[in-house]
């Protein structure tokens, strides 16, 4: 009897810990990546989002929706229609430039500003 309940109890504490340590969000980073180059003036990026759990990593099986608000570098981008609500594309027309998002989601208690400069995305 008693190793049926050591058993339990070290069960639960596994799954406490796993949920605690590994799925739960602790944390959101956002990423701008180059996807392709479309024409000679215009690239294709996407902004997506990272969830990290307590160690740092990114948490398996769960993802976030964000929505935005362009602030800076309207004439310098254009917006793609989404698909989903898990990432974003955008198409710079120019080499140079900032452009500045306001990015939430939500499981954020406050918006995050993510500030893009185009050169260094080369």
């Amino acid at each position: 009897m008693t190793a049926y309940l050591l058993l339990i109890v070290s069960v639960i504490f596994t799954v406490y810990g796993l949920w605690y340590f590994i799925f739960n969000i602790y944390e959101v980073n956002y990423q701008v990546s180059f996807i392709k180059k479309i024409n000679n003036n215009e690239r294709l990026f996407e902004i997506s989002i990272i969830p990290l759990n307590l160690i740092g990593n990114k948490v398996p099986f769960r993802k976030l929706d964000f929505d935005y608000e362009l602030k800076q570098g309207e004439n310098i981008i254009e917006i793609q229609k989404r698909k989903s609500n898990k990432e974003l594309f955008f198409i710079a027309s120019k080499y140079e430039g900032k452009i500045s998002f306001v990015l939430k989601t939500k499981l954020s208690l406050f918006s995050q500003r993510l500030d893009v400069d185009l050169a260094f995305l080369k």
